[in-house]
């Protein structure tokens, strides 16, 4: 059975339908339905823009410090064979000073001309040569591993061949060592150097018959200048002949000093030989004017001659 609904006026009829009841507002919650309900909300899209978000704001992730100063370090060497080299340099130095004290040095000086003391003197000096030569093959290998190694260029070889002062400095240079090492071994070296070649060149005087006075080394070489002289001027004796100053020096004095003497306010220069006679070993000085080499006076034991006659007289008779 069916019935029918109109309303006062008469309208046609219609379909009944369902209203939504209205939603009153409320501060601080959600105005309508439709803001609470979004037909577009898509969950997965949300979480994308979140993890992004996240990821922007997020600090960069750091290395720990320990794994990037290992990564930073360079590649060292440490200067063993450097040191060993130095160390090898110097006792060559030394064994060398020491063969200038020696009385075999003394004795080559004197026997120069004969070869066969040459020979002597250079075997005798191969220790040296052989403590020089490992020294500067230290060098070179130190220099080679340091260039394999790329810590050091090419020319650090170069260096330590040549000239090892400079492959000093560039060496620490290179491995990040302090330049005050190659700084010490400088000096070092230097001042054992100098004060060898000051003693080889006094082994080397004293071994030739000059003395080294107050005069020094200058007044050395000027003594040293005027030996070649004694067998260039002479005396003439009746019925003799020529006689030379060495001849006349080498029968009455043994084995002869050479000295050179400054000139004073009363005294003119002087070149000087002393030593002991072969007669009585009584002390003998004879003097000549350094300019001219003309006799100036002599002493024999505590009587002295200062005319020219006399002397000769004296020293040919002997």
């Amino acid at each position: 059975m069916g019935f029918q609904l109109s309303n006062e006026e008469g309208s046609s009829s219609t379909t009944s339908s369902y209203q939504r009841p209205a939603v009153t507002a409320v501060s601080g919650t959600v105005s309508n339905e439709s803001d609470t309900f979004d037909d577009g909300f898509d969950p997965a899209a949300e979480d994308t823009v979140f993890i992004a978000n996240q990821y922007a704001r997020s600090k960069p992730v750091e290395s720990s410090g320990s794994n990037a100063s290992y990564l930073s370090q360079k590649e060292t060497f440490p200067p063993i064979l450097m040191f060993f080299g130095v160390a090898l340099h110097l006792l060559a130095v030394i064994v060398l000073l020491q063969q200038f004290k020696s009385g075999s040095f003394t004795d080559f000086i004197r026997t120069s001309s004969d070869l066969q003391e040459t020979k002597s003197l250079l075997s005798y000096l191969a220790s040296v040569n052989v403590l020089s030569f490992l020294g500067t093959a230290s060098y070179l290998t130190d220099a080679i591993i340091l260039h394999k190694k790329k810590i050091a260029g090419g020319s650090l070889i170069f260096w330590a061949l040549v000239f090892p002062i400079v492959y000093y400095f560039q060496r620490c240079k290179a491995n990040g060592n302090s330049g005050i090492f190659a700084l010490l071994i400088v000096i070092v070296q230097l001042l054992l150097s100098g004060y060898t070649v000051h003693s080889g060149m006094t082994a080397t005087i004293t071994a030739m018959g000059i003395e080294i006075n107050e005069t020094g080394f200058s007044g050395a070489s000027m003594a040293y200048a005027r030996i070649p002289t004694l067998s260039q001027i002479y005396i003439s004796v009746s019925g003799v002949g020529d006689i030379t100053y060495d001849k006349l020096i080498a029968s009455n004095i043994t084995e002869p000093t050479y000295a050179y003497v400054e000139a004073t306010d009363t005294e003119p220069a002087l070149f000087v030989i002393k030593s002991t006679t072969p007669y009585g070993n009584s002390p003998i000085v004879i003097n000549f004017e350094y300019e001219t080499m003309a006799l100036h006076s002599m002493t024999v034991g505590n009587k002295s001659y200062t005319s020219q006659y006399e002397i000769f007289l004296y020293l040919y008779n002997k």
